[in-house]
């Protein structure tokens, strides 16, 4: 099972890419002020990083926290 991690609960914001409990890619970003720009070129980065593609996900999990963009 191929699961995107994302994180935007603080300025730092984080996406990576788990398969059977093992990371298999991690991008992390700094983000001056909102998440929507970062978020999306990490994520390209890191299936390409990984050579995956976004049709191969079979999950997401999302840190849910008191962020400007999961708020």
């Amino acid at each position: 099972m191929l699961i995107l991690a994302i994180d935007t609960t603080t300025r730092y914001g984080s996406v990576a890419l788990v398969s059977e409990g093992n990371l298999l890619a991690e991008v992390n970003y700094v983000s001056p002020s909102s998440h929507s720009r970062q978020v999306f070129q990490a994520m390209d980065e890191l299936l390409k990083v990984a050579g995956k593609k976004l049709s191969e996900l079979d999950g997401l999990a999302i840190a849910a926290g008191p962020g400007s963009f999961t708020g």
